[in-house]
């Protein structure tokens, strides 16, 4: 299973059984409009002929861009270098604020390969994964867990392979759902911000507009949130059970409030009839 970078809400933990959705369908091209760190996309099963991936934070459009057209040779030479510069982030708090500092001086907005490997370097090191920008740039606290940043290379080979089949977009999400993409033989894969934590995927999010929009798809969906019964009313989907939720907002205690259940809606013909909790 491929793990790429640490990202809120990481879907790394059900792809089993968001696979055996996607795998009953015939469906040929694949579209994640909120790709966050792709661990869905990255361990599908189903081969497809084609890949459509979006995310409106263009810094982790340029970590993906960075992986498809550079070589390995061009991340492991920059990670060595890091590392004599300003020792193991992976390791030392202050490492990491030095290789930040870099990031945010030397590199940023630079469009360049090593933008994108720099982001890669410090997403994976920083607290929880939770990206923050400031006035001064990349901003998230120090997270350590006292492992190194190197990646091999049949690991990036393989997060290689699948990148150079995909058309990769910086985009407001709904130009996905247009009559280029949004037919019978596409699967969207759809996890945005859940309801509750109250955050907009951008200014121009707007809920209702959103479930309209999948409600009205001739493709497939496959859409992860928070269980909200008026969601559910009207899509009228099948649901699945992903696991029991204590806290999906970093700033309330679990103590304060309990929430019911992580799932999917989906409107894949069913294969199973008994939820699968986590």
């Amino acid at each position: 299973m491929i793990r790429f970078f640490k990202y809120p809400g990481c879907k790394l933990n059900f792809v089993n059984i968001i696979n055996q959705e996607i795998n009953s369908t015939k469906c040929k091209i694949y579209i994640e409009p909120f790709v966050g760190s792709g661990a869905v996309l990255l361990n599908l099963q189903n081969k497809f002929d084609e890949y459509i991936i979006n995310d409106i934070n263009e810094n982790i459009i340029k970590i993906y861009k960075s992986f498809r057209d550079g070589k390995y040779s061009d991340l492991k030479n920059l990670y060595e270098m890091s590392v004599k510069e300003f020792g193991n982030p992976g390791r030392f708090k202050e490492s990491y604020y030095n290789l930040r500092n870099a990031l945010n001086i030397k590199y940023a907005n630079t469009n360049t390969l090593e933008e994108g490997f720099f982001y890669y370097f410090i997403y994976i090191r920083c607290i929880n994964g939770m990206l923050r920008w400031g006035k001064e740039g990349f901003n998230a606290a120090f997270g350590f867990r006292g492992y190194s940043l190197e990646m091999s290379e049949s690991k990036f080979l393989k997060i290689q392979s699948i990148l150079k089949k995909s058309k990769i977009f910086c985009q407001d999400y709904k130009f996905v759902f247009d009559k280029e993409y949004d037919n019978e033989n596409s699967l969207y894969f759809l996890d945005p911000p859940y309801i509750e934590t109250g955050i907009n995927y951008g200014e121009s999010f707007n809920r209702i507009e959103f479930l309209e929009l999948i409600k009205n798809s001739k493709g497939k969906i496959i859409y992860t949130d928070k269980f909200n019964k008026e969601v559910s009313d009207y899509l009228d989907w099948r649901y699945v059970i992903l696991r029991k939720l204590n806290n999906i907002h970093p700033g309330k205690n679990r103590s304060n409030k309990l929430f019911d259940d992580e799932v999917f809606w989906t409107n894949i013909e069913e294969k199973y009839k008994t939820a699968r909790i986590f």
